[in-house]
């Protein structure tokens, strides 16, 4: 899938990023009017199959990744643990829900697969989000299907 493809979908997906972190973490994100590469120490992936196909990549740095997911859990998480992985890849994966349940709403159908969290930034060339919030800032990042 194209970036135009996607570029269609874009305000269904920030107003998903949006709306999933205030409800869960009560985090106000502001979006950014320009695109940024992937950058942050965490990515988590949720790729959408169907008549939109492609991956959303939550992404965030170290900083903003520790205070978001003690907001999300209620207690803190380290950084390295297996509990960040966790809780960062369950954020994703209910942006990704709430991204198929906007899109299913208008008629177009979209499976997402579950969360595949790294510390790699995607390599595909990509159509990214960037947003600040009083905590640090956070991307999500539109991986086109190879």
């Amino acid at each position: 899938m194209s970036n135009a493809a996607i570029e269609q979908h874009i305000s269904v997906i920030g107003a998903a990023t949006v709306e999933t972190i205030h409800s869960l973490c009560n985090v106000d994100l502001q979006q950014h009017g320009d695109a940024h590469p992937a950058v942050g120490d965490i990515f988590a992936t949720v790729n959408l199959s169907g008549e939109l196909n492609c991956g959303v990549c939550l992404s965030m740095p170290r900083e903003t990744a520790t205070q978001i997911t003690g907001k999300f859990a209620g207690f803190a998480i380290p950084f390295d643990s297996p509990d960040m992985t966790d809780a960062i890849g369950e954020i994703a994966n209910i942006v990704a829900g709430r991204i198929k349940a906007c899109l299913d709403s208008k008629g177009i159908r979209a499976e997402i697969s579950l969360p595949s969290v790294t510390h790699e930034p995607p390599k595909a060339n990509s159509v990214s989000l960037t947003f600040d919030s009083p905590l640090g800032p956070v991307q999500t990042v539109l991986i086109p299907a190879a």
